[in-house]
């Protein structure tokens, strides 16, 4: 999805602009670092990973991972969001505690298209 974030262009990808279920890491091969610089935007906020990134290229292009709420896959047993202040340009990465115990509780406690959500974290 392109957007603007205060005046910079931006794009949201689940895994990178050209492939939803492409691995972008911190240390992704040189390769793709230079694809994504070929790109027009300025901000990349992208997902997949789970692994929370702020990456800044030649201070041009700032590459972000906010991490994942249900699914943190770097070692943290937190919950990884962002918050975005576009007036500032500023991005704060948060964590927040939560019991996985009570989560699978509560989803089993609600209907059947709830349960569904299960596989995601059992």
């Amino acid at each position: 999805m392109n957007m603007k974030i205060g005046e910079k262009k931006a794009i949201i990808a689940h895994g990178a602009p050209w492939k939803n279920d492409f691995y972008f890491y911190k240390n992704t091969s040189k390769k793709w670092i230079n694809k994504i610089k070929k790109y027009d935007k300025e901000i990349y906020i992208l997902g997949h990973t789970h692994h929370p990134m702020n990456l800044k290229l030649n201070n041009k292009k700032l590459i972000i991972n906010p991490g994942s709420i249900g699914q943190p896959r770097n070692k943290s047993n937190k919950a990884c969001w962002l918050i975005v202040d576009e007036k500032n340009m500023k991005f704060d990465f948060m964590e927040t505690k939560y019991s996985l115990t009570n989560l699978i509780k509560s989803i089993k406690k609600n209907d059947d298209s709830n349960k569904k959500l299960l596989k995601y974290f059992i």
